[in-house]
């Protein structure tokens, strides 16, 4: 099941377009994570266009990303889905869906095009799982990284490595982590990584466009609240 959120936020003063648009991306340390309405950072944000793939109908298929190959949805004996997706909060990811690097891939790279003319200005992903770590014994605990890349494909730099895992594959949540950016210049895409592994699951892709106007106010906001978060979590 895929989900698309459309609101209106009106523009006021192209003064503040322009400087809106010029201001320094901005990224968003590993939080905890159960749902979208509980942990998003970008939850009570009003976006012009927002979506949020929950990988509920085995695809990811909403639109404007495209993720790298190799990933898929796998079947009932591999699942770690983000708490929420099974009707509940309770611990466990276990009957939910998530997207999965198949034993094959160490990054997923998610491409955006335009909404509307304008690229993304906020992403996010959360990071749900890892199993298998090269070189560790099968321990389920591993390093991720997340980059984001504004419009050309440059590189708007990299966060991490974040030791990840609780060293469980059953379906445990409370291991999983959000990574987001924001970007009023736009985002073309964004990676996450587990160099160690080609056994990890993510869930939860989250992208959208706040107009330049008033994003400015935000992205402010969006940006205490990181560094409040930053104060308070600490990377597992």
């Amino acid at each position: 099941m895929q989900r698309s959120i459309s609101r209106v936020v009106f523009a006021s003063s192209t003064a503040i377009a322009l400087a809106a648009a010029s201001a320094s991306a901005q990224y968003i340390n590993p939080t905890p994570y159960v749902g979208f309405n509980a942990s998003s950072p970008f939850a009570s944000l009003s976006f012009n266009s927002f979506f949020l793939e929950n990988f509920e109908d085995g695809q990811f298929n909403t639109p404007f990303a495209t993720p790298s190959p190799g990933w898929g949805v796998p079947g009932v004996s591999i699942l770690d889905s983000v708490d929420e997706d099974d009707g509940s909060i309770n611990g466990t990811g276990a009957t939910g869906r998530s997207y999965y690097s198949n034993g094959t891939q160490n990054s997923l790279t998610i491409t955006f095009s335009t909404i509307n003319g304008s690229l993304p200005t906020h992403a996010g992903i959360v990071w749900t799982d890892v199993g298998q770590i090269a070189g560790a014994g099968g321990i389920a605990v591993g390093p991720v990284l997340f980059e984001a890349f504004g419009p050309g494909n440059v590189s708007l730099g990299v966060i991490g490595p974040f030791n990840l895992g609780d060293g469980f594959i059953s379906g445990e949540t409370a291991e999983d982590r959000f990574f987001g950016i924001v970007n009023l210049g736009g985002i073309s895409a964004i990676r996450i990584t587990m160099p160690t592994s080609t056994d990890w699951e993510i869930d939860h892709v989250q992208y959208g466009v706040i107009p330049a106007p008033g994003a400015a106010t935000a992205l402010g906001l969006l940006a205490l609240g990181a560094a409040s978060r930053r104060r308070r979590t600490t990377a597992r």
